[in-house]
């Protein structure tokens, strides 16, 4: 939550907020996942992983969200960059991830020039 009170109240209410989350995939692997069939390829784990994602924050909140950009995939980490429209923030602080982080959290239109098609 500190990091929440932390951005700018200096932006339109419609404006989406920008999440990046990420994980280290090796440690992933060291905590253990689910007993469910989980892919063991980089790119299928990944995958399954980010679908992982969508779905907890999908059950969790209720605004809409969508991604930005595709996702960054180095071998070792995986970045996903989501913005989410009128995002509750209380229902955010309940986000919890044996794996995923919460590494950014801003306004789109600071990590984005422009703002196309948000309205």
């Amino acid at each position: 939550m500190v990091v929440l009170n932390s951005i700018s109240p200096q932006h339109e209410h419609y404006e989406p907020i920008v999440i990046t989350f990420s994980l280290n995939t090796d440690e992933v692997l060291r905590k253990g996942l689910p007993a469910k069939a989980v892919p063991t390829d980089y790119l299928s784990l990944c995958d399954w992983l980010e679908k992982d994602l969508t779905q907890q924050l999908s059950s969790l909140l209720t605004c809409q969200f969508f991604y930005t950009e595709a996702s960054q995939r180095t071998g070792e980490t995986l970045s996903v960059r989501l913005a989410f429209r009128q995002l509750n923030f209380d229902e955010l602080d309940k986000f919890t991830s044996p794996w995923w982080k919460i590494l950014d959290i801003q306004y789109y239109s600071e990590v984005y020039d422009n703002s196309e098609g948000l309205a």
